[in-house]
């Protein structure tokens, strides 16, 4: 009886084997698309639309000062992992010449602390390519690598050609202050050696894109500021940031010498605070780190001189941009990895041509030395000195805070009475 048995399972086990093994072969390409799509789902975080670029700066009259500089510049799609944070890390080399690590271990953020699918770009120093400040670079070859961890070696593997193509830079954005040209030296760009802990972040989302005139970096980083406020905490305007910054402009806000109205730093900040009142953000701080300002009506002036824990502290909850001398950024995020800060911002490169120019969310190192800070160049040195920051913050209007007291104090009420009862 057992023989039977065991004859019947194994001509049966032999039959279902056969039909597997055609099934596997007949979907094959069907089971390899699933197993290649449960790898992309593990590995949630991606890259695409690379495109290397080389500054040539100008000055705020639009005249050539550095032709082909050693501003290196990398832009991608990030695609951000739903709750992990990844490293990218790019090797680049001329020709066939050894490869160096331009970008050591960026952190790319996950979508839980405020990432988004958006364009970035991060700086790099061509000089570390053997190229000196007045050549081209016309091409080079660049492998990179996404890793869970940040790495210890420069990345290997094969490596792809990439075009580098000239990109226009204003050292002179307009900040009434300097807007003479100086030494624009070389880019900091992102080397680090250790991983960032989700604590140290702070990331805005989607703050928008302003096209701005030239030399009016003022208005368009207090505009892009006035846009992501009003989203953020649901302020109602209709308005879009750009419509923000053609309201200041109309108000001559970011008006240089030569316009038919010109203003002072002071006049511009006041402007923008009482614009804001129409979206109830009530409250304008500035830390004058340079003693550029005078006393502004209404405004508060925060005599920190701690500018990172300051920037760290307002940028929680608040919108802030920072003058360095002859620019001004929208500060978008925040993080420390290791001993080293970072800041994300926007702002347009390209002034005056409304199809170029802040098309991407940058960042760069901020750091301090003999008691000034400075930001985005390697060496330290006027041309990128921080001078000023300004924030704002989102206050509900009175009748909203009126309508939330008198809903805690029946909330009460009824709970007092339900004990009685």
């Amino acid at each position: 009886m057992w023989g039977v048995i065991c004859i019947y399972l194994f001509r049966h086990c032999r039959k279902f084997n056969m039909q597997m093994e055609a099934t596997m072969k007949k979907h094959q390409c069907c089971i390899l698309f699933l197993i290649l799509l449960l790898a992309v789902n593990a590995w949630g975080v991606g890259i695409s639309n690379i495109e290397f670029y080389q500054a040539d700066w100008y000055d705020g009259d639009g005249v050539l000062q550095v032709s082909s500089s050693s501003w290196g510049r990398m832009d991608f799609d990030l695609d951000p992992d739903a709750s992990s944070i990844y490293y990218l890390n790019v090797a680049a080399a001329q020709s066939t010449a050894s490869a160096s690590w331009i970008v050591q271990n960026m952190p790319l953020f996950s979508a839980d602390i405020g990432s988004v699918a958006d364009r970035l770009s991060v700086d790099f120093d061509i000089k570390e390519l053997g190229i000196s400040v007045g050549d081209a670079l016309g091409s080079i070859n660049m492998t990179y690598s996404i890793s869970a961890s940040v790495l210890a070696s420069i990345p290997v593997g094969g490596a792809s050609v990439y075009s580098v193509s000239s990109i226009d830079y204003l050292m002179a954005g307009g900040t009434k202050g300097d807007n003479s040209f100086g030494d624009v030296g070389s880019p900091a760009g992102h080397k680090a050696t250790e991983e960032v802990a989700k604590t140290d972040v702070i990331q805005h989302k989607n703050v928008p894109g302003v096209q701005e005139g030239n030399k009016r970096c003022l208005a368009g980083a207090l505009a892009r500021s006035m846009g992501w406020l009003n989203v953020e905490y649901k302020a109602g305007s209709a308005k879009t940031a750009q419509d923000f910054y053609n309201d200041l402009r109309a108000k001559d806000v970011g008006s240089q010498t030569g316009d038919a109205k010109v203003t002072s730093y002071e006049d511009d900040i006041k402007e923008k605070d009482k614009q804001l009142q129409s979206l109830h953000v009530s409250e304008t701080k500035i830390g004058d780190l340079d003693n550029r300002l005078g006393a502004i009506e209404g405004v508060k002036e925060d005599s920190t001189t701690d500018l990172i824990e300051w920037l760290k502290k307002e940028l929680k909850t608040e919108d802030v941009e920072l003058d360095y001398g002859r620019h001004i950024v929208t500060i978008t995020g925040f993080y420390k990895q290791g001993g080293k800060t970072f800041v994300k911002f926007r702002d347009d490169e390209k002034q005056g041509d409304d199809t170029k120019g802040d098309t991407t969310e940058k960042e760069a190192e901020l750091y301090k030395e003999m008691d000034k800070y400075y930001f985005r160049v390697k060496d330290s040195g006027s041309s990128f000195q921080v001078k000023a920051l300004i924030s704002e913050s989102f206050i509900p209007e009175p009748a909203s805070m009126i309508l939330l007291g008198l809903g805690l104090v029946m909330g009460a009420v009824k709970a007092l009475l339900r004990k009685q009862g």
